[in-house]
């Protein structure tokens, strides 16, 4: 008989004055850390290192805490936290420093090739540690060794360093700034990180470098290590022992024995209650599984705010059987499908092609049914998890609307704000031509009565693009200029390919979907007057990846260019990714709209790439207004030929000149569209709109810390 597999462990933790510690053992956290290493899945993973310093300084800072308590591990570096542990019944608790986590990895980094960035302290003790790195653990690179200085950075002083560490590409980003603010720094900098393991250890640095003594082992063993820095260090440490050890004691004792402790432990310690963490309850069709571009948006948006802390309710529907696009990889989004709940509906089925009218119009009633069932659903379970924990903001995203409706009777039965999303025009037939009638078309009796109950019970209203807020504001009822503003669409966290592009072809990738109204055939155009001008044909490989390749494959045909352009089939949003990486210059191509309103999030993740880029696009629409305001690349007029030829040209001989780069690519434009920025526009709107969310890390950045 086959034994039953066992279950996998369970990670333990003790919460203590509100914040969770984590108890695994070393070997257990050796084992995630290398595995955050071997992902490289685009998030910076933090690790807090501290002991009754930072559970005491937590204890009295809301903001603290809630930056501490969103790290991945809390690992309990002092004998306080461990007493505590073993006090409310953990068995086996051991306490681990930070020099014996850095030592315990560098161990471990001795096969694999472990990648080391240090910032802190000074340089002499930098380059001791990395002597000492060198001699004892060999196979360990450090690539990186920072030493800022003792005051404010200046903001170009911080951009040097961090585009420092980014260009060493290191495994592990170790932080020496003193507790608290070593932690709040790698809080506040982790959207620009690219780095899989980010961890602040305080002193660890100056302890491996030999340059400050450290206590014996058998002193901390019994807990004395406190009583053996004091003696060393009596200035730097009288204040935490005589002051803060007597008052940590105190709240301890209160917590233990005054009936307000909280539960002894958590599945996960990321996802601490901490206090003061900002709460939000998300509606939204697609969502989880992101296999759909709108899927993608709100996915993403749901991750960087899980990232700054926010703990996020998702009500969407499942759409893995009706969608057309492959399955994503699940561990980029396994935060987001935990935060999920799956509200029932009528499924939609899938509509032939070419259908005759009966047969659409029978599916156009069975997704009027599916959207007003899910509707249904999503109310009665939305309001359940708002009653249960109370939202700071209420969320609902668009397209469809049937989001909007279901948040439209949760919010008067809650406190909460809502905020309510539309990434395109609805109804689909106000959208301009060549996709709808325009903004002067009838609205129909029962849209214009949904819109109705939505904008008027709205608290707010935000667009991705200006020109989509000016052209729906224009059609909705209810005075909704005056209650909406533009937060765009949260761009790519990539981390840039060491490979890149191959320098010898000049290659052209579009990635999404095309049909007869989003067409390839203006660009095909293009490019055939492009070769005729320029001697690239044999140097220019162009590749659409997504849906559509019969309409490419056709066009190519038809004006002789099947040696050039080639289709490839639709791939997950990460394998997407990877591949924009090995492009020159990727293209986006709009339909050919009088005013471009749309802000299409393909934009967003080639500006997280950082690849000159390509828009053939209205002259006059969002796509070219970010290119003109940020840089990044060309756009193209979407309904003459010879601009895209002209834009081709441009590209081409600044490749040849080898300044592609230099002139095309724009870190302002991935910097707009960066993952802080769009929570940090949400922030804010939470604050305009007078919600409490538990403090800003701004309240703390004053605490500098002893280095």
């Amino acid at each position: 008989m086959t034994p039953r597999p066992r279950p996998p462990a369970r990670a333990r933790a003790v919460s203590i004055l509100g914040s969770m510690v984590n108890l695994d053992p070393l070997d257990a956290i050796l084992a995630k850390v290398d595995r955050w290493v071997s992902d490289r899945d685009g998030a910076t993973h933090r690790i807090v290192v501290t002991g009754f310093h930072g559970l005491h300084e937590a204890s009295r800072d809301r903001a603290l805490q809630r930056i501490l308590g969103s790290a991945d591990l809390w690992v309990p570096d002092g004998i306080a936290p461990v007493w505590i542990a073993r006090l409310r019944g953990h068995r086996g608790v051991m306490r681990i420093p930070g020099a014996d986590l850095m030592e315990a990895v560098f161990k471990q980094g001795m096969a694999p090739g472990y990648r080391h960035a240090f910032y802190g302290d000074t340089d002499e003790v930098l380059e001791a540690l990395r002597t000492r790195i060198e001699t004892t653990w060999p196979g360990n690179v450090v690539v990186a060794a920072i030493s800022p200085p003792f005051r404010e950075l200046a903001p170009t002083e911080l951009d040097a360093h961090i585009d420092t560490l980014n260009d060493a590409r290191p495994d592990f980003l170790w932080v020496g700034l003193g507790m608290p603010k070593q932690d709040v720094w790698i809080y506040d900098h982790m959207h620009r990180l690219r780095v899989p393991v980010a961890a602040g250890v305080g002193a660890a640095f100056a302890f491996i470098a030999g340059a400050v003594e450290r206590a014996p082992p058998w002193i901390g063993s019994v807990g004395l290590e406190w009583a053996y820095r004091l003696i060393k260090e009596p200035r730097k440490c009288w204040r935490r022992c005589f002051v803060d050890g007597p008052r940590f004691t105190a709240a301890i004792c209160r917590e233990q024995f005054g009936g307000r402790r909280a539960p002894r432990s958590r599945r996960n310690p990321r996802r601490s209650e901490a206090i003061g963490t900002p709460r939000a309850l998300l509606l939204a069709v697609n969502c989880f599984p992101p296999t759909s571009p709108e899927a993608i948006v709100n996915a993403k948006l749901v991750r960087a705010l899980q990232r700054r802390g926010w703990h996020v309710d998702v009500v969407a529907r499942d759409n893995r059987a009706t969608s057309a696009y492959p399955p994503s990889d699940r561990s980029a989004w396994n935060t987001v499908e935990r935060a999920t709940t799956f509200a029932p509906c009528i499924s939609r089925g899938v509509e032939p092609r070419g259908a005759r009218w009966p047969t659409r119009a029978a599916f156009a009633l069975r997704r009027i049914a599916s959207n007003l069932t899910w509707a249904l659903s999503a109310y009665r379970i939305g309001l359940a998890r708002a009653r249960r924990a109370s939202p700071d903001l209420l969320l609902s995203r668009s397209v469809p609307a049937s989001a909007h409706l279901a948040a439209a009777f949760i919010a008067p039965r809650t406190r909460a704000p809502w905020v309510a999303n539309w990434n395109d025009p609805e109804p689909w037939h106000m959208a301009p031509p060549p996709y709808g009638r325009g903004p002067r078309a009838s609205l129909g009796r029962l849209w214009r009565l949904m819109l109705t109950l939505i904008c008027r019970r709205v608290t707010w209203a935000t667009f991705p693009s200006e020109r989509l807020r000016r052209y729906m504001c224009g059609y909705l009822p209810g005075g909704l200029a005056s209650r909406s503003s533009v937060i765009p669409h949260v761009g790519s966290d990539t981390t840039r390919s060491a490979a890149g592009p191959d320098p010898a072809v000049f290659s052209i990738l579009h990635a999404g979907t095309l049909d007869a109204v989003r067409s390839p055939d203006v660009f095909l155009r293009g490019v055939g007057i492009f070769l005729a001008r320029r001697p690239a044909r044999g140097r220019t490989s162009i590749c659409f990846m997504g849906q559509g390749g019969e309409l490419v494959e056709e066009a190519a045909g038809r004006y002789g260019l099947r040696d050039v352009v080639h289709a490839r089939g639709s791939l997950t949003y990460a394998a997407s990714v990877a591949a924009m990486q090995e492009a020159t210059i990727l293209l986006m191509i709009e339909a050919p709209v009088e005013d471009g309103i749309f802000l299409p999030s393909k934009l967003l993740d080639y500006a997280g790439v950082e690849r000159p880029i390509l828009a053939v696009s209205p002259r006059e629409g969002a796509v070219a207004d970010a290119l003109r305001e940020y840089g990044g690349g060309v756009a193209a007029d979407n309904q003459q030929a010879e601009s895209v030829a002209d834009a081709l040209c441009e590209l081409f001989d600044a490749w040849r000149a080898g300044d592609l780069t230099g002139r095309f690519v724009s870190a302002e434009l991935s910097y707009a569209y960066r993952a802080s920025a769009i929570v940090d526009a949400y922030t804010s709107l939470a604050a305009q709109l007078k919600v409490k969310l538990g403090g800003a890390s701004d309240r703390v950045c004053s605490s500098r810390g002893s280095r």
